[in-house]
């Protein structure tokens, strides 16, 4: 296939113009973002990712109140290298989940046991009928959670029985 000199100086007037206009619509949206951008807030928050048991070093990255990226905190040694895709994944899954549990939440025989309506073997008598179901659930607040917790350990370490409590986090 042969090419006059014609058609390449076409093709060439028309790369070129391509490229001229390509040029200014890049460096209008280079702008456009520049003067977006001054108007959006940024910040760093530095966190800890829940969705393991090593617990990475993070950074939040919030605009305008809202977290859209998540980086790993290269300053710490379980994420120097990196963090997984489960983290970020996961973390953004669970902001970002309508369903989401934003309070405490507890059964209600732990929270009449708790406030000494009943005693702890009818709080467990109920806790035993109502396992498998969550319709006995009532959202509390952070105090009630608390003295529930406190009120068990204390229980527990009244009656010498420590080994009966474990303590584990993460996903």
């Amino acid at each position: 296939m042969e090419i006059t000199r014609r058609e390449a100086l076409k093709l060439g007037a028309t790369i070129g113009v391509l490229g001229a206009v390509s040029g200014v619509l890049l460096k209008a949206a280079a702008e456009s973002y520049e003067t977006k951008a001054e108007a959006v807030s940024i910040t760093s928050v530095p966190s800890i990712c829940g969705m393991c048991m090593a617990q990475c070093a993070i950074w939040i990255d919030v605009v305008n109140g809202k977290p859209v990226r998540i980086r790993p905190n290269t300053n710490a040694p379980t994420s120097a290298i990196g963090i997984c895709a489960r983290g970020v994944s996961g973390t953004f899954s669970t902001w970002l989940n309508p369903d989401a549990i934003k309070k405490p939440m507890a059964r209600k025989a732990l929270v009449d046991w708790a406030q000494g309506k009943i005693s702890w073997e009818e709080a467990r008598r109920q806790l035993s009928q109502s396992r498998g179901k969550y319709d006995d659930m009532v959202e509390i607040d952070w105090n009630t959670a608390i003295e529930i917790v406190a009120k068990k350990l204390k229980e527990l370490a009244d009656n010498n029985e420590r080994h009966a409590f474990t303590f584990l986090f993460g996903a």
